[in-house]
Parts: C-alpha cells; sequence; structure tokens
C-alpha cells in the first residue's frame, strides 16, 4: 500500500524580499518517507523552502507546517529530528574528522546510549570514510567534504533530511554514490527534500517532483504522472542494413511522421508514433515482411526534460 503520510505541508505561503516574490502562494504536501526533488533554476525558490522546512525562515504569509506542526509548538523537539546540508560545507578544519562528526550528533542532542563510537564507526563505514576519520578535515578533497557534511546531518537518526545542491561540484563517480546513499536513507524510512537544477538527477532519485519557477509553483507529482501530462510523440529510430519501401507503414494508423536518412551505420528510419501507444511489434512485422534487416532500434521516450522546458 502506497504511504500518503504527509510529513510537511506549505499552505498558500508567500515570501518576499522587496519587491521580489521568493515564493508565491505555494501550496504543497511532502509525502513521509519519500525523497522529493525541487526542480528549478536559479533563483525559482528552492533554497527559501528548504529554510522554511527547517524553521530558519519564516514566510510573510500563510503556514508552513512539519511533523503536525511540531516546528512551531515546540522547536527545539523539532530540530532533533531533522538535518540539513546546505550548499557550504561548516566544519572545523583543525579538528579531525571523526572529532566533527561527534561534535554534530552531540549538538543534535542525540541521546548519551545512542551517541556512541560504535554508532560513529557505522556511518563512517557506511559513508566510505573510515580510512580518512582520524585525518584532519584540511586535508579532505572537495568530495569528501561533502560526504561527511551529509554523515554530520544523519548522524542524529533524523526524520527528515533536506539537503539543497548536495552534489554540486562532484564528479560523476562521487554523484553516483551520493545517490546510493540517498536511496540507502530512504529505504530507512528517512523523509528527504532535495534541490536542484540538474533534471537528470531528479529523474535518477526522484520519487516527487516539485517544479518551481520564480517562485510559483509549476508542476508537483511522481515522475510517471508528470510525464504522462507531456502530449509528446515517442520516436523510435530503426537501423537497416538496406533500404525499404515506406509504403506498408501508411497502414499503421499510430504513425504520426516516418524520415529517412542514410548515414555510414546504413539506412534510417525515424518513426514519430502518437503518445499511450507502442506499435513497435507491428512496425517489426512490416520491416521484415518487407525483407528489410534490422541492424539497430533505438526508442526515445519524453523524460523529465520535457516536462521542465514545457513549463518554463
Amino acid at each position: 500500500m502506497t504511504n500518503t503520510v504527509t510529513i510537511a505541508e506549505f499552505h498558500n505561503v508567500e515570501k518576499r524580499y522587496g519587491k521580489t516574490h521568493a515564493l508565491e502562494n505555494v501550496s504543497l504536501n511532502f509525502i513521509s518517507g519519500q525523497v522529493t526533488v525541487l526542480l528549478g533554476h536559479n533563483g525559482s525558490g528552492k533554497s527559501t523552502m528548504l529554510k522554511m522546512l527547517a524553521s530558519l525562515m519564516l514566510p510573510d504569509n500563510g503556514s508552513v507546517s512539519v511533523f503536525n506542526g511540531l516546528n512551531e509548538k515546540t522547536p527545539k523537539l523539532f530540530r532533533k529530528r531533522i538535518g540539513f546540508l546546505f550548499d557550504h560545507n561548516g566544519h572545523f578544519e583543525h579538528l579531525t574528522g571523526y572529532q566533527n562528526a561527534w561534535f554534530f550528533l552531540s549538538s543534535y542532542g542525540m541521546k548519551k546510549k545512542d551517541a556512541t563510537a560504535a554508532r560513529l564507526d557505522e556511518l563512517f563505514s557506511w559513508i566510505g570514510l573510515s580510512d580518512k576519520k582520524d585525518d584532519l578535515v584540511a586535508t579532505y578533497s572537495y568530495g569528501m567534504r561533502r560526504k561527511l557534511a551529509l554523515l554530520e546531518a544523519v548522524a542524529h537518526k533524523p526524520d527528515l533530511l533536506l539537503l539543497d545542491e548536495p552534489t554540486m561540484g562532484l564528479d560523476y563517480t562521487s554523484r553516483l554514490e551520493f545517490y546510493r546513499l540517498i536511496g540507502d536513507l530512504s529505504q530507512q524510512g528517512v523523509s528527504t527534500v532535495i534541490s536542484t537544477n540538474d533534471i537528470y538527477e531528479a529523474t535518477i532519485i526522484g520519487q516527487q517532483i516539485v517544479i518551481l519557477k520564480n517562485g510559483k509553483l509549476i508542476a508537483n507529482g511522481t515522475p510517471d504522472k508528470l510525464l504522462s501530462e507531456v502530449k509528446k510523440d515517442s520516436k523510435i529510430i530503426v537501423t537497416l542494413m538496406n533500404p525499404i519501401s515506406l509504403i506498408y507503414f501508411e497502414k499503421l494508423l499510430d504513425i504520426s511522421h516516418i524520415e529517412t536518412s542514410e548515414n555510414k551505420e546504413g539506412f534510417v528510419l525515424e518513426i514519430m508514433v502518437k503518445p499511450q501507444r507502442n506499435p513497435l511489434p507491428e512496425i517489426i512485422f512490416q520491416i521484415v515482411h518487407n525483407r528489410g534487416m534490422i541492424k539497430k532500434i533505438q526508442m526515445e521516450e519524453p523524460n523529465l526534460a520535457d516536462v521542465y522546458l514545457k513549463n518554463n
């Protein structure tokens, strides 16, 4: 059964900086246990939304409720249940990674019986820094610092994790490792909200996608729901070893357009097919029936980039 418990709620939220709307009349629910991605260009309102979820900023109008209003009722208890990693690393350079982690764990108010060396050893192993935990942070690479910052954000076992562009500046391998770590946390039941302007990243990790533009909520939903709203034809690219007549394809009603070309690989058919249908089996039948020799088939489906561009 799908989890639809709301962990946080924005109701008609507005935030202004002078005459500029950072957020304009935003109403939105965040679902417990999911990875929610805030997607938008710089200045779209993503960081403002994260800061409000962390109670570091209050709305000018409307309301923000987290953990059923715990953020307003009991701020001290609320802060023990959240972790956050913003776009800068806040570490003590003259301390080791282990000492930094211990400081953050204690600062979040974790109970002494849980704030153990075993807990930190487990975390350093999980994040892949066991062999560096006793090194000074001043000697850490940028990627290692980002990993340490994530460790510090989750050391106290938060229920809600807020990440502001956590993979910015990381190489591809380090990004993949970050995605794995975020997936692990999701499996453990941690609700995560991530801001990014990277569509590929949103596609990889997002279970709920929120698209913002100039402070306005433009789209919200699961990737499948958002993709279903993109009325765009799919493209099937078939590379053949020999040319064939196109007359037989006129019978296939789901084809909206077809183009041919030739390159060093062979004779290429670019076939546009209508949304919600897959006539590929019929296309293959017509090709083979007419003595076409298939070398390669590719399919290009609508993706989150199409959703984003449609709304921007």
